[in-house]
């Protein structure tokens, strides 16, 4: 879509465009309104605690919150409210002496660094925490994690957020994976989707580096992400498809 068609008076395009504003000023507010179901158990670190349902998604409400403030104009209610949202969840994570010592119990967990890079992409840091992490990273263990390509991307941008040097060439992991690899688009199914989706934030650090996605992947993902988020819509796939639309912003 090109910037003409997206802000033409009146179209179908830019009509949906004036919409989006209402639509974060809504989610927004509630997950503001809805904080508590993110704040972790005391148990937390605890063997039989689902990190699922805990840290990562405290993470993730970090990373959206920080892609928000990224995108809009200071003194915006939605600036103000993402703002307050990510010191609720550094508060949470004890200004990552919470995640230090997640990190001490598995040190061969990826997760917890992925969790703090979110943090570092706003700037907030815990000494003790990247001073353990780079010492991990340099590690064999580290270099030869076995894992899917989507998700050593993953790895990697979290290893760019910190500062550490990335245990692989983001490039050569780009080639392994589905979206890298051109698939057949008929081929497109829930997991290749979500896989192509995570590709593409972690390759462009969540858009704030789109220039890293090669041309010829956003030529591809140009020509099918619209018939891709219209079969998500038939079957009722909401939260796929608003993966894609992530993807095509």
């Amino acid at each position: 879509m090109t910037s003409s068609v997206a802000t033409a008076p009146g179209g179908t395009a830019g009509a949906a465009l004036s919409v989006l504003p209402g639509v974060l000023r809504r989610a927004l507010g509630w997950a503001d309104a809805h904080r508590s179901g993110f704040v972790l158990p005391p148990d937390v670190l605890e063997p039989h605690i689902q990190v699922n349902a805990t840290l990562k998604p405290l993470g993730e409400l970090a990373q959206l919150c920080t892609t928000i403030r990224r995108s809009t104009a200071p003194g915006t209610p939605e600036h103000g409210t993402a703002g307050d949202l990510i010191t609720f969840a550094w508060e949470q994570v004890h200004a990552g002496e919470l995640l230090l010592e997640l990190l001490r119990g598995e040190p061969f967990a990826a997760y917890p660094y992925e969790i703090y890079a979110a943090f570092a992409g706003y700037g907030l840091r815990n000494e003790g925490f990247e001073r353990l992490a780079g010492t991990l990273s340099a590690t064999r263990g580290w270099a030869h994690t076995e894992q899917q390509a989507n998700r050593e991307l993953g790895l990697i941008n979290s290893e760019r957020r910190v500062g550490a040097a990335p245990h692989a060439d983001a490039d050569a992991v780009l080639g392994r994976t589905w979206l890298g690899g051109l698939s057949e688009p008929w081929m497109f199914e829930g997991p290749s989707g979500y896989a192509l989706t995570h590709t593409v934030f972690h390759i462009t650090d969540w858009c704030r580096f789109p220039e890293r996605m090669p041309a010829d992947i956003d030529v591809y993902l140009r020509a099918w992400l619209p018939p891709w988020a219209d079969g998500c819509l038939e079957s009722l796939q909401w939260d796929l498809t608003g993966e894609l639309l992530a993807v095509a912003a």
